[in-house]
């Protein structure tokens, strides 16, 4: 044991780099001089034995230094090669050598096969240490063996978030968003550090901790929010300059180009109205208070996330957002579909719009494009949507199939599946005559777009008396009960086939999804809610593709049916 290994550690064998998180971190050279890699700590604790080999140590940090990769892939790069060096000095072996790569060969396919690590990362550690040997200039086509030493596994991709996680999600993040800057806003001579401002004493540092903590979670919330809008990935959110503002004849435009370090290249993240891509006003007025917290809190930082620290301000960096997101998820108790706890996920949110956009458009160029990545990294990555709702579009599919596979003819099995649904789907004008022929007075259609061929029933009176749709409709019509929530579970109820019923329906449908964040818990929403949400699921699969598409259309770009506003959902 060494006893002066403190005294042995120099400044000279640190390497400062930022990750991709923005965190500044050290790689601490002084580790490879002492045998088996110790922590920096340990070195510093005299509890380190020096390996002196201080020239070679040199030689690998200059030439690491020298490699031409972004610095979160060196950080990686680095941790691996101290695990290198850490089994070469365990087996008492010379480096560099061959030896020493053909034990650390036989190491990593033995913890590998024994569970230690995946199949992948262990192939990824043999790429890694030979990609370092080569830069080192030695013979790595000599010493590393010319065969996979591995096989490699399946990979299983991820999926992004359902709808109802999704509106969950944004709804809470939202919610913290505009109380913090509206509290910051209200109050923002207590959030701008003055020039003499001390935190010697106690109750300057809880005050601080405090207005450090509210500005950090507004900003961290801010940053989750503008990825959704702009699909932006971690690195690119969190160096995002304060976007610029333009008027053009379609409106104002936000817009800031940051560089992508991994892809070499920039990519433009652009928020405002646009003819294709409908952004919503409530994107704008939170873009906008966005910048203008950013602008008065920091006026002289570029970067337009944030955080405050000791008195401070800097770039919001990536731990925060990590700490966030697990406060987040602990405080709200948002739960996922499968009953455990909900995190919130940049790369998920890239999948989950992405996925969306791909379905709607079915342009994987335009997508790509509107990611940031190419059609290849689009059909590995983005295009596997959400796993629950492939789930209930199977189950619809095999049903509709399996009555065709027995009637052998598609409309058929189709009109057969809506039948087990105990459905009955008709063109508004068919829906009229048939009803008015067979006598019943005056058929109707209900605020959720479908039909009603119960005639002038109580519950229908008592709601034109109650409910005040009527300025939001022709004078002359009338709508039918007031028991919208059993129309599906209702034998009068009639699907009307056209394309405003059916944006009626689906705004209806986004409505009751937005009502669960008033129940106490998700399990009570589920509970009330989900066998009416199958029924309307099940009921949309069964519509003709054609006007289906045009009304998802048309809540895309227009937004939802005027009986069903945005935040219209206390009835439920």
């Amino acid at each position: 044991m060494n006893n002066n290994s403190n005294q042995l550690w120099s400044k000279s064998f640190t390497v400062p780099l930022v990750n991709g998180a923005n965190d500044k971190l050290i790689i601490d050279f002084n580790r490879l001089r002492f045998y088996g890699a110790p922590k920096t700590k340990k070195i510093l604790s005299n509890d380190a034995i020096f390996a002196n080999r201080d020239n070679l140590i040199n030689s690998w940090k200059n030439n690491f230094i020298d490699l031409e990769l972004r610095d979160a892939t060196k950080i990686g790069w680095f941790n691996t090669f101290t695990i290198f060096i850490n089994n070469a000095d365990e087996e008492g072996i010379d480096l560099p050598s061959k030896s020493s790569v053909e034990s650390w060969e036989r190491l990593i396919v033995n913890q590998a096969r024994a569970g230690k690590y995946k199949s992948s990362t262990a192939i990824k550690y043999f790429s890694i240490i030979k990609s370092l040997h080569k830069y080192f200039g030695y013979p790595y086509k000599e010493w590393f063996s010319p065969h996979a030493l591995l096989p490699k596994e399946k990979t299983f991709p991820k999926y992004g978030y359902s709808d109802k996680e999704l509106i969950n999600l944004l709804k809470t993040l939202h919610k913290v968003f505009h109380k913090l800057e509206s509290k910051i806003s209200k109050n923002i001579s207590q959030y701008i550090p003055a020039k003499s401002n001390s935190l010697n004493n106690n109750s300057n540092l809880d005050n601080d901790t405090e207005i450090s903590t509210e500005i950090t979670r507004c900003f961290s919330a801010a940053a989750f929010i503008f990825s959704y809008y702009t699909w932006g990935n971690l690195s690119t959110i969190l160096n995002a300059p304060k976007p610029k503002k333009i008027e053009t004849e379609n409106g104002k435009w936000y817009f800031a180009e940051v560089e992508k370090h991994r892809a070499n290249k920039f990519v433009t993240l652009e928020l405002g109205t646009n003819n294709d891509l409908t952004v919503p006003k409530h994107a704008l007025r939170f873009i906008n208070k966005l910048l203008n917290l950013s602008n008065t809190l920091c006026p002289n930082i570029d970067n337009l996330f944030i955080q405050r620290d000791k008195g401070k301000f800097s770039s919001l960096k990536g731990s925060c957002l990590y700490k966030f997101k697990n406060w987040l998820a602990r405080e709200f108790d948002i739960i996922g579909d499968d009953g455990t706890l909900l995190s919130i996920n940049i790369t998920k949110l890239r999948k989950t719009m992405s996925s969306r956009h791909l379905a709607i458009t079915n342009d994987p160029i335009e997508t790509a494009i509107l990611l940031g990545n190419t059609p290849k990294v689009l059909r590995k990555h983005y295009s596997q949507g959400n796993e629950g709702n492939n789930r209930k579009q199977l189950i619809a599919t095999s049903m509709a199939l399996e009555e065709a596979i027995r009637l052998k003819d598609i409309q058929k099995g189709k009109k057969q599946a809506a039948k087990r649904l105990n459905l009955e789907i008709l063109p508004y004008e068919e829906f009229l005559n048939k009803y008015k022929k067979t006598g019943v007075l005056q058929p109707q259609i209900t605020p959720i777009g479908t039909g009603c061929k119960g005639g002038n029933s109580k519950q229908q009176k008592t709601y034109n008396k109650k409910m005040m749709f009527n300025n939001l409709n022709d004078k002359s019509q009338k709508l039918a009960c007031a028991d919208i929530l059993s129309c599906f579970f209702c034998k009068n109820q009639v699907i009307i086939e056209e394309v405003d019923d059916i944006w009626c329906l689906l705004s209806f449908r986004d409505s009751i999804y937005e009502s669960q964040l008033d129940y106490a818990s998700y399990s009570h929403f589920y509970k009330s809610r989900s066998e009416l949400i199958i029924k309307i699921d099940n009921t949309i699969k069964l519509i003709d593709p054609k006007v289906r598409k045009k009304a998802r259309d048309k809540l895309q770009n227009n937004g939802r049916h005027p009986l069903w506003p945005e935040k219209y959902n206390y009835t439920f």
